[in-house]
């Protein structure tokens, strides 16, 4: 059953697509201020960006696709830190981009954000 956040309190939305190399992040304040940038799956660039979570306001609310196993150990860091983090779901990801976009092609320029910027 999926989880209903929009009565959530929240600092920052962030979205993060998972990928083998680099994880590419969105980033939005309650105030409307987005970021986007790629960040590299390294201890080094987790901790840079454990650093720029820690820099928006709280509550910070952090959701990503599982993608391999390449989601595990930045999942494991952003929880250690005090993170909250939310799995979405790759089926119901698969859906909303039929839905809204009328094609399964996950390689959209909007990526996973779509989903984001709807929420």
């Amino acid at each position: 059953m999926a989880d209903h956040l929009n009565n959530k309190p929240y600092g920052a939305w962030i979205a993060i697509d998972i990928a083998k190399d680099f994880n590419t992040v969105l980033s939005e304040t309650k105030e409307g201020k987005r970021q986007h940038f790629r960040m590299a799956n390294s201890a080094a660039d987790h901790d840079r960006f454990i650093a720029f979570l820690k820099s928006l306001p709280p509550p910070c609310i952090i959701g990503f696709e599982a993608t391999g196993n390449y989601h595990r150990a930045l999942g494991h860091r952003l929880v250690a830190a005090g993170f909250e983090v939310c799995f979405i779901s790759s089926v119901a990801s698969a859906r909303y981009r039929e839905v809204m976009f009328n094609s399964w092609d996950k390689n959209r320029p909007q990526g996973c954000c779509s989903a984001f910027r709807a929420a």
